[in-house]
C-alpha cells in the first residue's frame, strides 16, 4: 500500500494531531475509517474499489483541521499535504486515483453520495464513524447498501 509510506510525514506534519491535538479527528478515527472501509468492500455490492485510494483516504482526509468543529476546508488542505509529500518515487497514482482522492478529501463533509465506487467506500467508512461524536449516520447520506443498512440498524461495520 502507498499510504504506509506516508504515515510518519503525516504524524509530523498534521495539524490535527501537532496543533489541534485531536483526539476525534486524529489517528483513531483514521484507523477506524481504515477499517470501516476494508469491511465495506466485503459486504457491499460495489465493486472495483481502489483500496489504495480509500487507505491514502483514510490518512490524509482529517489530516489539516483547524478545530473539531466547522472547517469547510480542511479535507482540501488534507489533499494538499498529500501533493506536498507525494513524491511518485516508486509510488506512482495515476490521473483517475489522484482525481479519486481529490473528490474524496475535499467533499467528504459536505452532505453528498457519490456513484463512484472507490469514493462511495471512502465517505461511507468515514461516516461510520461519526458516532463517535454521540451521533448516528443518516442512511440517506450513505453511499453504499451496505452504509445505509448499517445507518438503519444503529450498528457498527462487523456488528452481528
Amino acid at each position: 500500500m502507498i499510504a504506509e509510506h506516508y504515515v510518519a510525514d503525516v504524524l509530523r506534519e498534521s495539524n490535527t494531531l501537532n496543533v489541534l491535538q485531536s483526539r476525534a479527528h486524529g489517528l483513531d478515527h483514521w484507523f477506524r475509517v481504515w477499517k470501516n472501509g476494508q469491511w465495506l468492500t466485503t459486504q457491499s455490492e460495489i465493486k472495483d474499489v481502489d483500496m489504495e485510494v480509500v487507505a491514502l483516504f483514510a490518512l490524509f482526509h482529517d489530516s489539516m483541521r483547524v478545530n473539531e468543529g466547522n472547517d469547510p476546508e480542511h479535507g482540501t488542505r488534507g489533499w494538499l499535504l498529500w501533493k506536498y509529500l507525494y513524491d511518485g518515487s516508486g509510488h506512482t497514482l495515476t490521473d483517475i486515483q489522484d482525481r479519486q482522492l481529490a473528490t474524496a478529501c475535499e467533499d467528504h463533509s459536505n452532505g453528498l453520495t457519490h456513484s463512484d465506487p472507490t469514493i462511495a467506500i471512502c465517505w461511507d467508512a468515514d461516516r461510520l464513524d461519526i458516532h463517535r461524536h454521540g451521533i448516528w449516520p443518516d442512511s440517506h447520506l450513505m453511499s453504499t447498501g451496505a452504509g445505509q443498512i448499517l445507518a438503519l440498524r444503529r450498528t457498527y461495520p462487523g456488528a452481528t
